[in-house]
C-alpha cells in the first residue's frame, strides 16, 4: 500500500502547494504586502511553514496510519529477522492479553500465547551490545 501511497501524498502535496501560488498571484497578495510595508521574508516562511511544515505533518501521519507494524527484514541473519516477522504476526493476532504478577501473556486469534516477563533495568539487555 505505501508504494502507491508515497507518490500520491508527494502529488497531493505539490498540488496543494502550486494551487496555493497561483491564488497568491491572481490575488496579488504579495504584491498588496509590500506596499504595506511587509518584507518577503516572513511571507515566504510562512509559506514554508504551512506547506512544508503542516502539509508535511499531515501526510506523513496519515501514511504512518496506513503503514502498519513494519520491520527492517536485511538488518539481522535469518534466524532474527524470522523471531521478529513471528513476533509482529503474532501481536497482529492478539485477540487478549492477560497480566499476572510481572507476566504478560498475548492470546491470538488461532489460541497461540506469547509470553513476556518484565525485567527491571539493571537486568535489562543493552540494544547496543546484547540485540546484535
Amino acid at each position: 500500500l505505501e508504494t502507491f501511497a508515497a507518490p500520491l501524498m508527494f502529488i497531493i502535496a505539490v498540488q496543494m502547494t502550486s494551487v496555493s501560488l497561483v491564488m497568491e498571484k491572481s490575488t496579488r497578495l504579495l504584491e498588496s504586502c509590500r506596499m504595506m510595508g511587509m518584507k518577503e521574508l516572513p511571507y515566504w516562511l510562512s509559506f514554508a511553514i504551512v506547506d512544508a511544515g503542516l502539509q508535511g505533518f499531515l501526510l506523513s501521519f496519515l501514511m504512518s496510519s496506513l503503514g502498519g507494524i513494519g520491520a527492517t527484514r536485511m538488518a539481522c541473519d535469518r534466524q532474527k529477522t524470522d523471531a521478529e516477522m513471528d513476533l509482529i504476526d503474532g501481536l497482529l493476532a492478539a485477540r487478549q492479553a492477560e497480566v499476572e504478577g510481572n507476566r504478560l501473556t498475548i492470546v491470538t486469534s488461532d489460541g497461540r500465547k506469547m509470553g513476556f516477563r518484565a525485567v527491571d533495568d539493571a537486568t535489562a539487555p543493552d540494544p547496543g551490545k546484547d540485540m546484535q
